[in-house]
């Protein structure tokens, strides 16, 4: 198995396990609350992987991108 194809593997098991999490999180939050604390989470996560020079901002860059992707699919992004 390549590199990549190792890592989407990991990603989608990733993603499995904070699945079972999200019903017991809604149990306890409204969901704009949990999206915020997410957020806060992913911001958190891209400035320590800068800030140890894990990735770089262009890296940073893709993986905001990606997010707006998944999250307003087929929609133009924002002209800045």
């Amino acid at each position: 198995m390549s590199r990549a194809a190792d890592f989407e593997k990991r990603i989608l098991e990733c993603l499995d396990d904070l699945n079972g999490l999200l019903p017991g999180l809604s149990l306890r939050y409204d969901m704009p609350v949990i999206l915020s604390a997410m957020a806060e989470h992913v911001g958190s996560a891209i400035w320590a992987l800068r800030h140890r020079k894990l990735c770089d901002t262009r890296q940073a860059n893709l993986a905001i991108q990606h997010l707006e992707l998944a999250a307003f699919p087929g929609e133009s992004p924002p002209k800045p």
